[in-house]
């Protein structure tokens, strides 16, 4: 009982510092994305201005390929460590996602701080979990990224939905505590070191009008259009830029996003200064972009497609950042977009505002696959809790609608690609904690492949196993020896010292290679139909692997799980 009270004090306590620690880093991530900001764009003349993304986005490479050594990885890495890798994050992503994200969106690159900041916090929660299990290190995890999406928008609710709903496989009342502790310790940094409770101020808000139902329909089928769209672009921006080496791939980027920059640039950024504008019906960010004789809301959709083409430059070239912001962006376009063109034929007729806040959510929900996020995320930074009905309407069919056409996220599809089935996620994470190095049998005698059968019999003899491994004179694995296959020549003593071990055993057709994963091993059994396959690491033999072994481990782990 007393053990029992210890460990989960002790698991609060781990939730609590790592909400700390998490929230500390989304305070410094925004105020050296400010500084770099503020530096670049007051001290450089304008003519430059639309040069600085790529600038950005040649230093973020250098960083990444020269400095680190290393990718920093995205939010489906995440996804693919609570798989695959016991939930344990490697140190460097505590730091290299603030750097990096510094420099690409500080320097006007067209992406969010919220997913650097969320792996920042995975990082920040795997690490100081290290010394726990599996199941309560994933939590710690978790909760890190919680705690920098509850600091980045001051918004704790959606910072734990954000979690639940793209992190963790299963849920209990026990993981929910240190995900509200670690959320909340999160919010309140960012609230006392910077004193900003709201993201968005929205003066303009109206009491939601069930008059308006028909409208919010035809705002969700807009905003599933929207995420459809974002969804195809980045996937066409992968496969274009992937196969150009990492220079010539910065070079197609960074000119893409100079004739964007040059054509609109109120898209660069993270563009919150021109959401807040659109919020507070004072869009003049926007005006002072259109170039063309254009009507406001042709002009809105036009800075969609501008959008979701410089995140993708941006993202798939090599810098970090996330879809947050952006999606919030071009939602925030199409819902403003929608209400102004319907009030340009029947003025008044709907409130450009609350559509503008509800845009925000319906978009992020496609884009993100994260319906109850994005309903809380938005209600939290704008403190829009009266529009919560269309919140939730909006959101929630955006979502039914996209995921009828596009079965998995963005995150999830890049899984896929990465060998990881998304269906099978449970499986996954069960076989990804068990450790192919702890189901090893090695009280299995060993003979030489030059050794005479005299000599295996001697092996026989002390062996409790009717499995005997067959190596070099170096430990290389080249056969297997079964009592079976040596039955009748155990009572021919005559061929004790003129039979060699070679001629009796049986060829290696299927092993185990130390460093392959689980769902790899299980796959050999699958395939081999054999009770038992040997390991090696490299040829050198290193023990066996039974199925039954193998299973009753899954076993433990889904009771773990």
């Amino acid at each position: 009982m007393i053990a029992r009270s210890f460990a989960r004090h002790r698991l609060l306590f781990l939730a609590v510092l790592t909400g700390l620690t998490a929230g500390l880093a989304a305070v410094s991530l925004k105020i050296l994305v400010h500084l770099v900001s503020g530096i670049s764009t007051s001290r450089l003349p304008g003519s430059v201005f639309s040069f600085l993304p790529a600038a950005g986005l040649l230093l973020t490479i250098v960083f990444t390929r020269f400095v680190l050594r290393a990718q920093p990885g995205t939010t489906a890495d995440i996804l693919v460590t609570i798989v695959q890798r016991s939930s344990i994050v490697e140190r460097f992503k505590m730091n290299s996602h603030l750097v990096g994200s510094a420099l690409t969106v500080g320097l006007l690159g067209s992406a969010g701080l919220e997913s650097p900041i969320a792996i920042t916090g995975a990082a920040i929660g795997s690490n100081l979990g290290r010394n726990v299990n599996y199941k309560e290190r994933t939590l710690l995890l978790s909760c890190g990224a919680a705690a920098g999406i509850a600091a980045v928008f001051n918004a704790p609710v959606a910072g734990m939905l954000f979690a639940i709903e793209v992190l963790l496989l299963d849920v209990s009342l026990s993981s929910i505590i240190p995900l509200v502790a670690a959320a909340v310790t999160g919010s309140l940094c960012s609230i006392v070191l910077q004193q900003n409770e709201i993201l968005f101020e929205f003066p303009r808000i109206q009491h939601f009008d069930y008059r308006n139902i028909p409208f919010y329909f035809i705002l969700a089928l807009f905003c599933s259009m929207i995420s459809l769209l974002y969804s195809g672009i980045m996937r066409l921006a992968q496969r274009f830029l992937s196969p150009f080496p990492w220079l010539l791939k910065w070079g197609v980027a960074g000119l893409i996003l100079w004739a964007v920059g040059s054509i609109a640039p109120v898209v660069l950024g993270e563009g919150y200064r021109a959401i807040a504008g659109l919020t507070q019906g004072l869009p003049r960010e926007f005006f002072h972009s259109i170039p063309l004789p254009v009507p406001f809301a042709v002009a809105l959709c036009i800075f969609v497609v501008l959008k979701i083409i410089a995140t993708a430059a941006t993202l798939k070239s090599g810098g970090i950042g996330g879809n947050f912001a952006p999606s919030l962006f071009v939602g925030a376009c199409a819902g403003f977009a929608l209400a102004n063109a319907f009030n340009a034929a029947h003025p008044g007729l709907l409130p450009e505002g609350n559509f503008t806040i509800v845009g925000m959510a319906g978009t992020l929900s496609g884009v993100m696959y994260a319906p109850l996020t994005a309903v809380f995320l938005i209600a939290e930074a704008t403190g829009g809790y009266t529009l919560m009905v269309p919140l939730l309407l909006v959101s929630a069919l955006t979502h039914v609608i996209v995921i009828q056409l596009r079965s998995h996220s963005m995150e999830l599809s890049e899984l896929e690609e990465q060998g990881v089935n998304p269906t099978r996620r449970r499986d996954a994470q069960i076989l990804g904690q068990i450790r192919l190095g702890d189901l090893l049998e090695k009280d299995f005698v060993t003979v030489f492949e030059d050794a005479k059968l005299r000599d295996l019999i001697g092996a026989i003899a002390i062996s409790r196993r009717n499995l005997f491994p067959v190596v070099t004179s170096s430990g290389d694995l080249v056969g297997i020896v079964t009592l079976n296959d040596i039955r009748d020549q155990i009572f021919k003593s005559e061929l004790y010292d003129s039979q060699f071990v070679r001629d009796l055993m049986v060829p290696i057709r299927q092993s185990i290679d130390i460093n392959d994963s689980m769902q790899m091993a299980m796959d050999k059994f699958d395939h081999s139909g054999a009770w038992n396959l040997p390991v090696v690491e490299g040829k050198r033999y290193a023990g066996f692997v039974s199925r039954s072994r193998l299973f009753a481990a899954y076993r433990e782990g889904a009771r773990s799980v």
